[in-house]
Formats: structure tokens, C-alpha cells, sequence
């Protein structure tokens, strides 16, 4: 009597275990079905990354300037120091 008791207890433990596993399984797909449906990414993720590359571009931007005041320093600093060395080079 007491070895049936156990039995069905295993019994009954293993259809709560392989119920509770097709439950979550079901779950999975629907949520699997429903964010591919929704284009595979969350609404938040798409304007997160529209943030992402205006930052990245306004980034770009800026050094494109800095590189063009860079370009023009030089450009100064040399033709400065050529006239320096023209007037020495007339004294």
C-alpha cells in the first residue's frame, strides 16, 4: 500500500513537471511569433538607435570642422614662418 502511494505521487509529479514544460514552451513560441511579427525589434531599440546615429553623425560633423580649423592653423603657422625666413633671409 505504501509503495503505490509513492507511485502515483511520481506519477502525478511527472505530469505537473511535463505540464508546467509544454506550458512555458507554448509561451515561448507566441512571444517567439508575436516579436517577429512586430519586425524582430522593440520599438524602443529602433529609436535608440536612430539616437545612436544622429549622435554619431553630429560627432562626425564636429571633427570634420576641427579637422578643417586644424588644416587652416597650418596653414597660417606655415606662411608665418615662411616670412620669418624670407626676412632673415633679407637682413
Amino acid at each position: 500500500m505504501n509503495d503505490e502511494w509513492i507511485y502515483m505521487a511520481l506519477i502525478w509529479l511527472g505530469f505537473l513537471a511535463l505540464l508546467f514544460a509544454t506550458i512555458i514552451t507554448i509561451g515561448l513560441a507566441v512571444a517567439i511569433i508575436k516579436r517577429a511579427m512586430r519586425g524582430g525589434r522593440p520599438r524602443k531599440d529602433q529609436r535608440q538607435e536612430g539616437d545612436d546615429t544622429r549622435i554619431i553623425q553630429e560627432i562626425h560633423n564636429g571633427l570634420q570642422r576641427m579637422e578643417d580649423r586644424i588644416d587652416a592653423l597650418e596653414t597660417i603657422i606655415m606662411d608665418r614662418s615662411g616670412s620669418k625666413k624670407r626676412a632673415l633671409i633679407a637682413n
